[in-house]
């Protein structure tokens, strides 16, 4: 089995993959988008990419790539999330991570290193390697991955909140075949009008289906559209649920809907 997702070795989508496929063989590719990309280019089994985070929120370049494409959501996993700031030495000039881990340690920076400049990468990996190569550049990453390129950690647990998880999705070509407990779809409105929200709403209250995630996203290129992300409870291929998708899709303001896939 063949797994595709952000690299390089190390990123916390590489440990969240190799717990979900713990046998298979996982690569890599330099940014999600990056990863679909390769992954509709060739023959993988699956891809793993983050969604959401519960400090810094929703990874938007997945759910933007998963618009775009034709593919599934096949699974999920969660992962805890735990970070540190690892160095060659106490001589470092600036501090580089993924924007969601500089952004999920706000306030410990803020507290200790509010004067040092900050480094955006593509992962919390790459930013490990790059701290291995300069000594000028620390590093925000996962204690395995700074013990794997030989830095020295400074501090341990610097997430501001403790309860720090990241959901991520595994994304196939196809569903899975077994029913799961959330569905995840997204909505583009024909409209823009008054109430417009409320009318998509509506069928969820009509048949008692909880909500659990509810975001909105401009239409790329489509000036005061708006993409509707909505996961809720049950399969989609529950009884429920099919009643659900055959009114929201025969509903007067609704242009597109698609059914990312239940995890």
């Amino acid at each position: 089995m063949k797994i595709l997702t952000l690299g390089p070795n190390g990123t916390y989508s590489s440990i969240a993959s190799k717990k979900a496929f713990p046998k298979a063989q996982i690569e890599f590719a330099d940014t999600v988008s990056h990863v679909f990309d390769e992954f509709k280019k060739n023959k993988y089994d699956a891809l793993v990419a983050p969604v959401e985070n519960t400090i810094y929120g929703t990874e938007r370049e997945t759910f933007d790539n998963l618009y775009e494409s034709n593919l599934k959501i096949y699974n999920s996993i969660d992962l805890e999330i735990h970070h540190c700031l690892a160095s060659q030495d106490k001589n470092f000039k600036i501090i580089a991570s993924h924007i969601q881990a500089l952004s999920q340690c706000k306030n410990f920076l803020n507290k200790n290193y509010s004067k040092i400049k900050l480094f955006k990468t593509s992962s919390t990996a790459e930013a490990a390697l790059l701290a291995q190569k300069n000594s000028d550049y620390a590093c925000i990453t996962n204690e395995e991955t700074s013990k794997k390129y030989k830095l020295k950690i400074a501090h341990k647990n610097i997430q501001d909140f403790k309860n720090n998880k990241t959901k991520f999705w595994i994304i196939s070509k196809k569903y899975n075949p077994k029913k799961q407990n959330f569905t995840s779809i997204v909505i583009k409105p024909n409209t823009d009008c008054a109430g417009l929200l409320l009318k998509l709403l509506m069928p969820f209250n009509y048949l008692n289906i909880n909500l659990t995630r509810l975001e909105s996203r401009p239409v790329k290129g489509e000036n005061g559209k708006y993409l509707f992300y909505i996961d809720f409870e049950g399969d989609f291929r529950d009884q429920k649920s099919v009643e659900l998708l055959k009114i929201l899709k025969t509903g007067e303001v609704v242009e597109e809907l698609k059914v990312f896939g239940s995890y």
